[in-house]
This record gives structure tokens, C-alpha cells and sequence, in this order.
């Protein structure tokens, strides 16, 4: 057994002297560092991480974002030459009605007599109607004034726009009595002359007959 022993140990002293000569042997053959550089894989440079400067976009002012366009002044307009007003020889060419000229006029407060007739003038205008302007005075100052335009709707019947005024002593208390707007004046019957139909005078009492004459 001990002879066993001997030779078990004299084994291992062989198998441990052979395992240092091959660490020896490794350890002479020694790679130098360029051997390691030729072997070792090429690394690719990696981007560097350097971070990048943002330049902040320009400053955008009302001015650029909004562009105001200058504004352009309009053109003037001619204004249109206004038509001449017509001649009264012109115009009396538009008398279809036949009314154009000198009427008399009166009010029975001052006289009805033919010699003290007041007298009103027709104009005919280029509408068809007429222009009309008249008066009678009587010796103590009374008046009837006609003062306005007249619209032919008939022989018979005629409308006028405008005013007309009575004053006599005693009627209204001697102050005027002025009646405006539209007044239908008819001839009825067989009269030759065309009454006021608005009758009554402003004191309420008494009636006024204020006539146009048909010639």
C-alpha cells in the first residue's frame, strides 16, 4: 500500500510539473500591442453628443405679419351738370290743358263786381300741372292771397296744393285765416268760374266763397 501511495504522489508531482511548463510557455509567448490592435475589431466613432445651438426663429413684429396696404383714395366722381330749367316759352308748350294765363279771383267779403276782380296767374310746369299765384284786395285792406300749384283732373275740377289766406275785419277778429295743403276747387252747375270747396273760416261761423273765373 505504501508502495501505491508513493507512486500516486510521484503522478501528481508529473501531472503538476507539466501544468507549470504550460503556463510558462503561454506566458513567453506574450502578444505585443500592435499583435492586439491587428485583432481587435474596428469600433466606428460614434457621433459625438455635443449638443447642437438652437437659433431661435426671428422675431415676427405686427408690422411683417400684417402688412397694411396703403390705401388708395377713390376717384372722384364728376357730378352730373344739372339740366337747365325750362324757358316759359318751353314750358308753355306742355299747356295741354289750356289753362296758362291770367284769371280773375275773388272773395264775396270784398266784391264780386267785375271792374274790382282780383286776378291769379297760371304757369304751366312740365309735369302737367301749374304754378299759381294771385290776390284781391278791397278798399279797407281785406284780402284773399292764392299761393301754390294746380292739378287739372277735369274741366270741371281742379286740386290745389299750397295756401291760401283770408283776411277781413270782421270775420276771425280781423286776423287771418290761413288754410294749407290739398283743396279740391269745382265749377258745378252751370258756373264759369271754380269754388273753394274748404268753406268755412277759422272762427267757425261764417262761410268764405273764394272763386277762379274761367277766363
Amino acid at each position: 500500500m505504501n508502495l501505491l501511495k508513493r507512486l500516486g504522489f510521484v503522478a501528481g508531482l508529473l501531472l503538476l510539473g507539466s501544468g507549470c511548463t504550460s503556463t510558462t510557455e503561454l506566458g513567453a509567448a506574450t502578444p505585443t500591442r500592435a499583435a492586439v490592435a491587428e485583432i481587435e475589431p474596428t469600433v466606428a466613432a460614434s457621433p459625438t453628443n455635443t449638443p447642437t445651438a438652437t437659433v431661435p426663429p426671428a422675431a415676427v413684429t405686427p408690422e411683417t405679419a400684417l402688412s397694411t396696404p396703403t390705401p388708395v383714395p377713390p376717384t372722384p366722381t364728376a357730378e352730373p351738370t344739372p339740366a337747365p330749367l325750362p324757358t316759359l316759352a318751353a314750358v308753355a308748350e306742355q299747356d295741354h290743358s289750356g289753362l296758362a294765363g291770367t284769371r280773375g279771383l275773388t272773395l264775396q267779403w270784398i266784391s264780386w263786381e267785375p271792374e274790382d276782380w282780383g286776378t291769379i296767374e297760371f304757369v304751366p310746369l312740365v309735369d302737367g300741372s301749374y304754378a299759381v299765384s294771385g290776390t284781391q284786395v278791397g278798399s279797407e285792406g281785406d284780402f284773399v292771397s292764392v299761393d301754390g300749384t294746380i292739378v287739372p283732373v277735369s274741366e270741371r275740377e281742379l286740386v290745389f296744393s299750397g295756401e291760401v289766406v283770408v283776411q277781413v275785419g270782421f270775420t276771425n277778429e280781423g286776423q287771418p285765416c290761413v288754410r294749407t295743403g290739398d283743396i279740391t276747387f269745382l265749377a258745378t252747375g252751370d258756373r264759369r268760374f271754380w269754388r273753394m270747396q274748404d268753406l268755412l273760416n277759422c272762427d267757425g261761423v261764417v262761410t268764405d266763397y273764394v272763386d277762379i273765373y274761367f277766363g
